[in-house]
């Protein structure tokens, strides 16, 4: 599929929301899902990543190690935001780092800049549209 692409071990994708592009790396493993966006010194505005998940659950998410701050949007299977955390500050890894988790499970995580929640209007509710390799 044209929307993919390879970039160290990462699968990246295309990510629409309210008709702003994004170019996100899908966190699909376990080990990917761990590191997050610790793997980044920073993101652009049309950058962020995807963690897809194998069921709903829970997804409880934590700044540690974090370099930049970010918003956090969960998603339900519909690809419809189910809960937002706006502009969460990084949190050093020796410090006990507070947790943050969706009021409903979730299957999709999207991580952005902090500010882009606000900046592109979403909302609970809001879908958000994307494909992924069968």
């Amino acid at each position: 599929m044209k929307d993919f692409k390879v970039t160290q071990k990462y699968l990246q994708t295309k990510v629409t929301v309210n008709n702003f592009d994004l170019t996100v790396y899908l966190a699909m493993n376990n080990k990917q899902i761990i590191k997050g966006l610790v793997i980044k010194n920073q993101l652009k505005e049309n950058e962020g990543m995807l963690f897809v998940y194998q069921q709903p659950a829970k997804y409880r998410f934590s700044m540690r190690g974090m370099k930049f701050p970010i918003d956090i949007i969960w998603l339900n299977n519909a690809r419809k935001v189910i809960h937002i955390e706006h502009s969460l500050e990084p949190c050093p890894s020796d410090s006990d780092c507070p947790k943050f988790i969706p009021t409903a499970a979730a299957l999709y995580v999207l991580e952005t800049i902090a500010g882009f929640s606000n900046k592109h209007d979403v909302k609970i509710g809001t879908q958000i549209d994307f494909h992924l390799q069968q």
